[in-house]
């Protein structure tokens, strides 16, 4: 008797997990890259606290929009929202569902150990770019919106043709050209500027010039996993995942 109840017992457990595996749900997610970080941290929490399994990309702002039309369905979608807006109005996604995650804010950095400059006002933000001469930051050509952003702003400054720019494939690059002594100074997210050892970051650019754009999450109009989608969002919404953001520069 006591054999059988143990030999009982032993196969209840993975017949009970095989069930919650079962019935969990496959969430797919399609999100900028700029927000990798946080979100993956927060996903991996999300599918250990609930068993849902996550698939994940985070490929260019563009390509999220194609494959859209391409015909992809992902359950949870996560912009800026400006792009956020335009696949809205489109009709791909759940207006309701939106909700903020994070804002991305453009910052300047220096290499570590050097002296700091004083970007505490618009003037003095339009000092520094001249003390420098050299300035890294991404690349307009690419589609880059803080590269288009920079570009315009040194051009509004009337500085255009008194510094060296230095556009860079991207935030990681422009962290680079900075590390190296190849750039002064370099202007990218702050998210980008962070993780990056032998950087100092010296603070956003100072308002009424700073550049902050909010990332958004929504539920996709296709998802075939609504309540579960919607879940996920709320979970990366909560106080403590605010603070995950927040570590992360956003």
């Amino acid at each position: 008797m006591r054999h059988r109840l143990a030999f009982a017992l032993l196969t209840a457990v993975p017949l009970a997990f095989a069930a919650g595996a079962a019935g969990a749900a496959d969430i797919k997610v399609r999100s900028a890259s700029l927000v990798e970080g946080p979100l993956r941290h927060l996903m991996a929490d999300f599918s250990r606290e609930t068993g849902d399994n996550i698939e994940a990309s985070f490929p260019s702002i563009g390509a999220i929009q194609a494959k859209l039309k391409a015909g992809d369905e992902p359950d949870v979608i996560v912009l800026p929202v400006a792009a956020m807006d335009e696949i809205d109005k489109a009709g791909w996604v759940v207006s309701a569902s939106r909700a903020e995650l994070g804002r991305a804010i453009a910052g300047v950095a220096v290499k570590a150990g050097v002296k700091e400059p004083d970007i505490s006002t618009p003037d003095n933000f339009k000092k520094a770019l001249l003390a420098a001469v050299t300035v890294a930051y991404t690349n307009p050509a690419g589609g880059s919106a803080t590269g288009t952003y920079v570009a315009g702003l040194i051009e509004k400054l009337g500085i255009a043709n008194e510094i060296k720019p230095m556009p860079q494939t991207g935030g990681g690059a422009v962290a680079a050209a900075v590390v190296k002594g190849e750039a002064e100074i370099g202007i990218t997210y702050i998210s980008e500027l962070l993780p990056n050892r032998g950087l100092k970051v010296v603070g956003p650019i100072p308002q009424p010039m700073g550049l902050i754009v909010g990332y958004v999450a929504a539920v996709s109009i296709t998802s075939k996993e609504n309540e579960a989608a919607r879940a996920l969002i709320t979970y990366m919404t909560r106080p403590a995942a605010r603070e995950i953001f927040k570590q992360a520069g956003l």
